[in-house]
């Protein structure tokens, strides 16, 4: 997968680090081969009233404070002045030459100087800007090409165009950028605090890190403790890992199953010191790590210092710049020993000490599970008419109901190499109770970053009636053309509707719909797509064959299906209403019981019948025995609500239950 921006190849990113790389890759993060320096090409002529000579110094000095981190072996050698890429001769690179010299494969690496704002017009990027720099090229995980651009008007000497900053901040966006230059992403440690920490006022300038997203620097510019952690451990030293520890976890949602790509990560050492808190700390994203340890989700922090004590805490990213992963909202979670996904026990608050293990060693399993606000609670109408059980004809259908693989987190976009038409399904497994169901339209979120408006798409049924979970055992059953309406509007997410001009029966087994895109793609972002659920989507290029098709194992497209369910004859529909405590606490799960009334006179004998309705408020059960009752709890992952109580006061615990009774008080 390939996102184009500018002129700048982008890559999705799926790893973190202590620090952050600027690109990942599904096999690790990209990096220079160190075997040899990494050259770099000056551009000709001054820097803003840095003349060249001086201009070349000061990028030399900027190196070689990246090159100078003891526990990094990367190292950089100035290369001969950017040279034209059809003449060959050495130039000062403008407008007319700039997508000519980026995008030139004679294995030279671009530091550009802007005078007078000529290359920034041209490309688009706003004139406030200092610099910027990204990787450009690639061989899997190896860089093969990176550039700089400098932005000289800001250092001119001539306030009356955009303005003028001081040579000290401009050194040091010099420094961020060749940061960028060299597979550094944007980090979050200090920057984000408004207040100290304890006894501790808030970290000066010097005390933040120099990847963080903006150029707010110090009078010296210099490297953070969390930037060097990084460059290590891309490019780590002979005795790097050997001589630190190490020390991984995950971070999970709050039904303890869903891990949380693009939380931060701060790791902090336990000390009275308010300088070595603030300068030793690390930051990082949480996010999928290559096949070395764990997927998505999992964090490690490297260059620990062995039997060191620290804290651990999970926050969100609010700046607002652009980090290798989306930044994840979730509310402050300190690591402690009763990590849960409660509070009580687990109070998110109070944070443990984390103790590194001895040097070259690594220590995992410090998860972090994010509270839910409350308990489950209990049904919200605790009368006789709590539970509404209804006996179906097994001829009148249920009122239409939209089947959706959960789309509640990380709004993406799945982006098609250049020229291609793609095919893109969700797989649906229907419980036995949700059979057999009519699809009568289908409903999909497409990208309107590209006028898509009136564009022909082929809607796609198919159905493998063995239900064994690979789209290639399947049949395509039903395919009919459509064209993307104008954007209806309504929601944060609007849907458009496609209705089948003939529904589709399915009667058994599971089904995969979807959408095929009969316009072979320019590049642009397509679908949406939740990058947070696992195992549903399938894709295809160019084709519609199932065999085709390949599963995507981390996420699932915005598209719905539309059904009706006439379940059998004698069947009983259950409903009920919300939880007492949704107005705090939405999107809780029920688990469902079942007894016989002939336990009244004894112990109660009811067991679970459905430990999971999906979130729905009602759920089918089949014919059966007479004389049954049944009882409905909330849930939510490894905690579920009471089951109320009899006529004597004693609580209805079931024999075997779906999850351990944690209820939330009600109003």
């Amino acid at each position: 997968m390939r996102r184009t921006m500018l002129w700048m190849l982008l890559l999705a990113s799926s790893v973190s680090f202590a620090g952050n790389p600027i690109f990942v890759r599904d096999d690790g993060p990209l990096r220079w081969d160190t075997a040899s320096p990494v050259v770099w090409n000056p551009d000709g002529g001054s820097l803003g009233v840095w003349n060249g000579s001086t201009a070349l110094f000061e990028v030399t000095a900027a190196f070689n404070l990246w090159q100078g981190v003891p526990t990094s072996s990367i190292s950089y050698m100035r290369g001969s002045q950017i040279t034209h890429p059809v003449t060959g001769t050495p130039i000062d690179v403008t407008s007319a030459t700039f997508n000519l010299v980026v995008n030139a494969t004679n294995g030279e690496n671009p530091i550009i100087y802007d005078n007078n704002l000529d290359i920034l017009t041209a490309v688009g990027l706003p004139q406030s800007v200092i610099g910027v720099a990204t990787v450009l090229r690639n061989t899997g995980t190896q860089i093969d090409k990176s550039y700089a651009l400098m932005n000289g008007d800001w250092i001119d000497g001539d306030p009356s165009d955009i303005g003028e900053i001081s040579l000290d901040l401009f050194r040091f966006a010099l420094l961020h950028e060749l940061g960028h230059f060299s597979g550094l992403g944007h980090s979050s440690v200090n920057h984000e605090l408004t207040s100290g920490i304890g006894a501790c006022p808030a970290p000066t300038i010097d005390q933040l890190e120099t990847m963080k997203p903006f150029s707010i620097g110090p009078e010296t510019p210099g490297l953070h403790h969390d930037d060097e952690m990084i460059l290590s451990h891309l490019y780590p030293s002979a005795t790097f890992n050997s001589d630190h520890a190490r020390i991984r976890g995950q971070i999970l949602w709050r039904d303890a199953t869903i891990p949380i790509d693009g939380a931060n990560m701060i790791l902090r050492p336990i000390t009275g010191d308010c300088d070595t808190l603030y300068e030793m700390s690390q930051g990082t994203q949480a996010g999928v790590s290559p096949g070395e340890f764990g997927g998505k989700g999992f964090y490690e922090f490297p260059g620990l210092a062995p039997g060191g004590n620290y804290t651990l805490l999970s926050t969100s990213i609010l700046d607002g710049g652009r980090y290798p992963l989306d930044a994840a909202i979730i509310d402050d979670d300190f690591w402690n020993l009763n990590e849960d996904y409660f509070n009580p026990p687990d109070d998110p608050s109070v944070a443990d000490t984390v103790v590194a293990g001895a040097a070259g060693t690594t220590t995992a399993g410090f998860d972090i599970n994010i509270n839910n606000p409350a308990g489950p609670g209990a049904i919200a109408t605790q009368g006789a008419d709590a539970l509404t059980v209804t006996q179906l004809d097994g001829v009148t259908p249920l009122p239409g109901e939209t089947l959706a693989v959960d789309i509640e987190f990380g709004l993406t976009q799945l982006d098609i190499p250049s020229g291609a038409q793609l095919a893109f399904v969700n797989r649906f497994a229907p419980t036995a109770n949700q059979l057999p169901l009519r699809i009568e339209r289908l409903e999909a979120s497409f990208s309107r970053s590209q006028p898509i408006t009136g564009r022909p798409i082929r809607l796609l049924v198919y159905q493998d009636l063995a239900a064994t979970g690979d789209l290639a055992n399947a049949t395509l059953i039903y395919q009919e053309d459509f064209t993307i309406p104008a954007p209806s509007g309504g929601g944060a997410i609007p849907f458009d509707a496609y209705p089948l001009t003939t529904p589709v029966d399915i009667s058994a087994g599971e089904f995969y719909v979807g959408f095929f895109d009969l316009v072979a793609d320019a590049a642009d972002a397509f679908p949406f797509y939740d990058q947070f659920v696992s195992g549903n989507a399938w894709t295809a290029i160019g084709s519609t064959t199932p065999g085709s098709f390949s599963a995507i194992s981390d996420g699932n497209f915005y598209v719905r299906a539309h059904v009706t369910i006439t379940p059998p004859a004698n069947s009983l529909m259950l409903s009920w209403g919300d939880p007492c405590n949704v107005a705090s606490f939405d999107g809780q799960d029920f688990a469902v019981y079942e007894g016989g009334f002939s336990s009244f006179g004894g112990m109660l004998d009811h067991q679970p019948i459905a430990c999971s309705t999906g979130l729905r408020k009602s759920w089918i059960v089949p014919p059966g025995m007479d004389d049954r009752f049944f009882l409905v709890t909330p849930r939510v992952g490894p905690r579920e609500g009471e089951l109320g109580t009899g006529s004597g006061g004693s609580s209805r615990a079931p024999t075997t239950s779906c999850a351990t009774t944690q209820a939330d008080s009600c109003p």
